[in-house]
């Protein structure tokens, strides 16, 4: 991955980090995810355009189909929840999104837990 699209991760983590951190209720909240979406829309432009049709252009149809298997059974496996200061490089990424992940999927379920007993109607 190049260093632009390092960058623009990180970018992108912080900015989640500070919507995430707002509110829906926060005066900012729109506009801070309004940039966001410019920037994942920049961020997705890049790919589509210049890393994939590069990547498809070196790389073997097998190489390629391997990749988004991996890519897709690591789906599983990784942080739901930005954490900008995270690293973001092998081998370090890769050891702190498997430490990040089981916490961030604990947070969603007591997050989701109140309403799923309020439907219910349990006390």
């Amino acid at each position: 991955m190049s260093d632009h699209a390092l960058r623009e991760h990180l970018e992108l983590k912080q900015d989640l980090k500070k919507l995430e951190d707002l509110g829906i209720e926060h005066a900012s909240f729109d506009s801070t995810l309004r940039k966001i979406m410019e920037e994942l829309k920049h961020h997705m432009k890049d790919e589509e355009e210049d890393f994939l049709p590069a990547l498809r252009q070196c790389a073997p149809q097998s190489a390629l189909e391997d990749m988004a298997k991996q890519w897709y059974a690591k789906l599983n496996s990784v942080a739901t929840h930005p954490h900008p200061s995270a690293p973001d490089k092998p081998p370090f990424q890769e050891i702190v999104d498997k430490v990040t992940a089981p916490f961030d999927k604990a947070r969603d379920l007591l997050k989701e837990y109140p309403a799923e007993v309020e439907k219910r109607g349990d006390k």
